[in-house]
């Protein structure tokens, strides 16, 4: 049997300590290893950095060696007293069951350690053949959006955003799309290219689109995603300052929207990011409001002019649920109070945007109002919108239902 460990978030401890303080933990690692696996029936290697094998003989359970290894108790503080908190991932393969050569043995143990770390720290996974079939199309996945990105396969589709004061378009935010033919969504390659770092460079083609195609509506504002990799890069101003210009794009008709995730990180490029978008005029705002760890407290500390509410506020009837409704509301009153404009996601029933317009919500956007469509045919969508009111219509049967608000 073959075992590849690793430390989970070594980069972590090797930037927060320094190089002594990780190597420290390695070493000890290490000697637990071997006092875990003793020769002559086991031979422990260090490959590189933090990563170790472990080759095992005989009839030992593999279902046993994940726990052994990942539950080696690591010395917690270091040769400079200094506390560190170490858990261990790992990935197992055994012959003649996962392979019959060492070269497959360690290509299937490195799936099923990649595996365990993708489920969080102190893990361990046994390999099986549904992993490397996993594996493969993962590959394919990488290598379809990096060809993409070489061959500009990627275009921008807009959704409207309606004023639920007016029942008109206020304007619409940019989505990213593969162009016609490809099945990959978004909530797929995306995550993917952000783990390819390549989220800068396809960032850097989407802002300088939507800047372009913003001129098909100059009385709207455009919205733009920026990924946190975007707001690590020292040159996003620049990059922005110059499609504005060549485009001859007013600040005040596009927005920059952010995930919660990007203010954990308070990077001094960041920092200087937003505030150089803020100092120019541009709209910030804060996406996906009521998923992963969102708190009110990004509300005081961070200066956003939007607040775009999750659709699983909106979904599933959660606007009749007492407490649902109490907590929605109060999150549009201190908005409000903050003067924090408040945009509702994922609305698919006029009885919902009626709901939230009641409550004072500024703004909405889902299929009810329009589904994304790409720049030339989103155009015409919201002439119709602005120009005829009764082109608002149930999307599921095409009625009109503007009367409902």
């Amino acid at each position: 049997q073959l075992i590849l460990l690793d430390v989970d978030d070594f980069s972590a401890i090797n930037e927060e300590l320094g190089h002594r303080a990780a190597d420290d933990v390695i070493r000890q690692f290490g000697k637990q290893l071997l006092q875990e696996f003793p020769s002559p029936h086991c031979l422990v290697s260090r490959l590189d950095g933090d990563e170790f094998a472990v080759l095992t003989v005989g009839n030992s359970d593999v279902f046993t060696l994940g726990p052994r290894a990942t539950n080696i108790a690591v010395p917690r503080q270091t040769r400079e007293g200094i506390m560190v908190s170490v858990t261990i991932s790992a990935g197992i393969a055994a012959a003649p069951e996962h392979g019959h050569t060492a070269s497959e043995l360690m290509r299937h143990a490195d799936i099923a350690l990649g595996a365990a770390k993708a489920s969080g720290p102190q893990r361990h996974v046994v390999y099986d053949p549904a992993l490397g079939e996993a594996f493969k199309s993962r590959k394919g996945l990488e290598a379809r959006m990096k060809q993409a990105i070489e061959d500009e396969g990627f275009e921008l589709f807009y959704q409207p955003i309606i004023s639920l004061r007016t029942m008109k378009p206020a304007g619409v935010e940019a989505l990213l799309r593969l162009k016609q033919g490809a099945k990959d969504t978004p909530a797929v390659f995306v995550p993917v290219i952000e783990k390819l770092g390549l989220m800068p460079q396809l960032g850097a083609w989407i802002i300088q689109q939507a800047f372009r195609d913003s001129r098909r509506w100059p009385e709207l504002r455009t919205s733009i995603n920026l990924s946190p990799l975007q707001l690590e890069n020292p040159a996003l101003l620049d990059q922005i300052d110059f499609h504005r210009a060549r485009f001859d794009v007013a600040p005040k008709s596009i927005g920059f929207e952010i995930t919660e995730g990007v203010l954990l990180n308070k990077s001094a490029t960041v920092h200087d990011n937003l505030q150089g978008l803020r100092d120019r005029g541009y709209v910030l705002a804060l996406d996906d409001f009521g998923t992963g760890y969102s708190s009110l407290s990004y509300l005081s500390e961070f200066e956003i002019h939007r607040l775009k509410l999750d659709q699983s506020f909106v979904r599933g009837g959660r606007l009749i649920e007492t407490r649902s409704a109490t907590l929605i509301q109060g999150v549009i009153d201190i908005c409000h109070k903050l003067n924090i404009d408040v945009v509702a996601e994922g609305i698919e029933e006029m009885e919902e945007a009626a709901t939230l317009r009641q409550w004072g919500c500024d703004f909405a956007q889902g299929y009810q109002f329009g589904r994304p469509a790409p720049a030339r045919t989103a155009a015409q969508n919201l002439v119709t919108l602005q120009n005829n009111a009764a082109a608002i219509v149930d999307y599921r049967t095409g009625e009109p239902v503007l009367g409902a608000v």
